[in-house]
C-alpha cells in the first residue's frame, strides 16, 4: 500500500458513498434463485472531487504531483493506497480506484475519485 502524496490536499468534497454487490447470485433451471455471500464484509465505493491548483510551466504545481503519482507510484490504478476514511476522518484506509480518476478546468483543475475499500 502506498502513501497519499505529501503535497496533494484530500479537500474531498460532493461525497455520494454506495455499496458493492457481496453475493453471487444462482438460479436454478425452475427458477429458483440463491445468493452465496462472497465475503463477510461489504466494501463501501466513495465517489467524491477535490479542486487541485495547476499551473502549465510548473512542474511541482499540486496536479502535476497527483498526475506523477498516480503513473509512476500506483501506476495507473494498479495498486492500493491510503487515504482519508470517510466513517472517521482521524483516520486512513486502503482503497483502489474503482474507476480512474478525471479532470476539469485549467488553473484549478477539478479531480473527480471513485475509490473502493480494499
Amino acid at each position: 500500500m502506498k502513501n497519499w502524496p505529501d503535497k496533494v490536499n484530500k479537500k474531498a468534497y460532493g461525497l455520494e458513498t454506495s455499496f458493492g454487490k457481496n453475493y453471487t447470485e444462482v438460479t436454478f433451471e425452475a427458477g429458483t434463485k440463491r445468493r452465496i455471500l462472497n465475503d463477510l464484509k461489504v466494501r463501501k465505493k466513495y465517489t467524491f472531487k477535490i479542486d487541485m491548483a495547476d499551473e502549465p510551466k510548473n512542474q511541482t504545481s499540486e496536479y502535476k504531483v497527483f498526475m506523477n503519482w498516480f503513473d509512476n507510484t500506483i501506476h495507473g490504478g494498479a495498486e492500493s493506497f491510503s487515504f482519508i476514511d470517510f466513517e472517521n476522518v482521524e483516520n486512513e484506509k486502503e482503497y483502489f480506484f474503482a474507476e480512474l480518476p478525471s479532470s476539469s478546468g485549467q488553473d484549478i483543475k477539478t479531480v473527480s475519485f471513485s475509490l473502493e475499500e480494499v
